[in-house]
């Protein structure tokens, strides 16, 4: 089994970011190339992403810079994008 296919599986499991990175392609429109353009890393690179565990709560700033420098992805916008449906639903309440 690949790790293309492992990342895909992963969609359906919490605890992966494949899950809200998923949300966040289909949503926005984007495939894997402008999903990799957006988070500034290479495309082969969100296989690797994807199969990273989500952002702990409580250190979810160290989770993050380290996820990022692995896939060599920009920390903010990655911030942004696994929040973005949070970010979202949270102004729906005001």
């Amino acid at each position: 089994m690949s790790l293309s296919h492992l990342a895909r599986m992963a969609e359906a499991r919490a605890g992966f970011i494949a899950g809200p990175l998923a949300a966040y392609q289909q949503a926005h429109t984007l495939d894997d190339l402008h999903l990799a353009q957006l988070l500034q890393c290479n495309v082969a690179d969100l296989v690797h992403l994807r199969l990273c565990q989500l952002p702990r709560t409580d250190h979810f700033d160290q989770d993050l810079a380290r996820i990022a420098e692995h896939v060599h992805a920009d920390a903010a916008i990655l911030a942004q994008v696994l929040t973005w449906k949070e970010t979202w639903e949270g102004l729906g309440k005001l």
